[in-house]
């Protein structure tokens, strides 16, 4: 994926922590970040783990941590740039479409890839199509 994030500069599974930091604040759009605890229990790190690899995110930029008070203990939010939250989604949507294949996959299985894309394609068409219209309703 040209011009996002090189996972080859990063640790292993620092792939999971950018999908974790991006499902997390999601989830929890009302605060909009997430903590080193929930980072570990989702990727299955230990919090030193997480720790180090939101580190090396946050001196490339690509990551964002603020120290904080809840409940009178300290915790540190952690939240993705906005560059970092689009390259979470294009791994989540490599996920999905990579989980799609059996361990051997047919053509057919391909097919059925490329008939789904298709489908979101067209899904994407209809609705920039309804929002030209909707602008066109907006000027008058």
């Amino acid at each position: 994926m040209t011009g996002d994030i090189d996972l080859s500069k990063y640790p292993d599974d620092t792939d999971k922590v950018i999908v974790a930091i991006d499902k997390k604040t999601v989830q929890s759009y009302e605060y909009g970040f997430t903590t080193l605890k929930k980072i570990a229990e989702i990727t299955g790190l230990t919090k030193m783990q997480a720790r180090y690899r939101v580190e090396q995110l946050d001196e490339n930029g690509h990551v964002r941590r603020e120290k904080a008070f809840d409940r009178e203990r300290a915790l540190v939010r952690i939240w993705l740039t906005p560059e970092a939250e689009k390259y979470a989604r294009k791994l989540l949507d490599y996920e999905e479409i990579v989980g799609r294949f059996p361990d051997d996959p047919t053509q057919d299985d391909f097919i059925e890839v490329l008939d789904h894309v298709r489908e979101l394609e067209s899904r994407i068409d209809e609705m920039e199509s309804e929002i030209e219209e909707i602008k066109e309703i907006m000027r008058f």
